[in-house]
């Protein structure tokens, strides 16, 4: 049996160096539609055009705009400062775009320094670690070394002591000036997390590093334990939230989301701007959630596609179903309201 091999938008997530690196990476262009043409017959599962309106588009939006800025301020003002050096919070609900705003800010730092330095292949400037579920208690601060060894390739043996030894080498040798840690929330229930900020303290302070944390409630757990106090003064604080459409600049800001959405869209029936018109639809079926948004605009660009009409309507948007949250189901329900009720 042959397997197939990855597509071009398979997006797992870069948790190794070498996925990084792919990720920070030029990305494929959109399909054309002059390649796809209309033929009558049934889509195929792996139809380039698909897989591309999976993960259809990063919308640099301005809050992503605001993390790049403010990381790059972080770093400034890390470079040359010895002992403490301030990090950055991203704390807001789900689907408020935390892992891309992340994710984004670090792709810029590692794209502008590879154009400054072309040759330099051996430097990691840039580390990402997700923090997997379900981290046992006592165990936030191994799972975290265990994460970083995981990215760099390095074994994660012996205690905490050798483990931080051994990325210390590997981090100052490799000139690594950013550290970016996602889904940080589950370290909650791990019980260590006094530990875990000696750890991260000392990284901060042995290294010219700048860390980013990422998650629900990530500024009570970095400002939680007995280093509370000492965590908030080395830390700032960005809030994520959903897009409002109050005010005329919340209602051009996401005018401006959507038209980029609309840009993207490879369908044969679509013409330029066709989405903005539905606008407050989107808003009032997403309630401002970004990643709602993108789950909506793209499995109705697939089901446009599969379908053949080839164009996205408010019609064929109301059929699609969206997370319980946007759909105003209430949380812990036993029953699950039929959609076609």
């Amino acid at each position: 049996m042959t397997v197939p091999g990855p597509s071009p938008y398979d997006s797992d997530l870069p948790i190794t160096l070498a996925s990084w690196r792919t990720f920070c990476a030029d990305q494929p262009p959109a399909p054309l539609l002059a390649d796809h043409l209309l033929t009558g017959k049934d889509v195929r599962w792996d139809d380039p055009r698909l897989r591309y309106h999976g993960p259809l588009v990063m919308v640099k939006t301005p809050a992503i705009q605001d993390i790049i800025r403010l990381v790059q301020q972080q770093l400034r003002s890390n470079m040359g400062r010895r002992g403490s050096r301030y990090g950055l919070v991203l704390d807001g609900p789900s689907a408020t775009g935390k892992t891309t705003m992340l994710q984004q800010a670090g792709r810029t730092h590692e794209r502008m320094l590879r154009r400054i330095y072309p040759d330099d292949t051996d430097s990691i400037p840039v580390i990402y670690i997700s923090v997997p579920s379900q981290v046992a208690k006592g165990r936030g601060a191994s799972t975290i070394a265990e994460a970083l060894c995981f990215f760099l390739g390095l074994p994660p043996t012996g205690d905490l002591a050798e483990i931080k030894t051994r990325l210390y080498h590997v981090m100052s040798k490799a000139r690594t000036q950013l550290v970016l840690i996602d889904e940080i929330h589950n370290l909650r229930g791990a019980a260590d997390i006094n530990q875990i900020s000696d750890y991260i303290k000392d990284f901060a302070e042995l290294l010219p590093v700048t860390f980013v944390h990422a998650g629900l409630d990530a500024w009570k757990i970095i400002t939680s334990g007995s280093r509370g106090a000492q965590a908030a003064k080395r830390y700032c604080c960005y809030r994520t939230q959903p897009f409002n459409r109050g005010t005329t600049e919340e209602k051009s800001a996401w005018l401006q989301v959507v038209a980029t959405f609309d840009n993207a869209l490879r369908l044969h029936n679509h013409q330029p701007e066709d989405l903005l018109p539905l606008a407050p639809y989107l808003h009032q079926r997403t309630k401002g959630y970004i990643g709602t948004l993108s789950q909506l605009i793209s499995q109705a660009a697939q089901e446009a596609i599969t379908n053949s009409t080839e164009k996205i309507t408010e019609d064929l948007l109301g059929t699609i179903l969206l997370d319980g949250q946007a759909e105003n189901l209430d949380y812990g329900d036993e029953d699950c309201p039929d959609k076609a009720a």
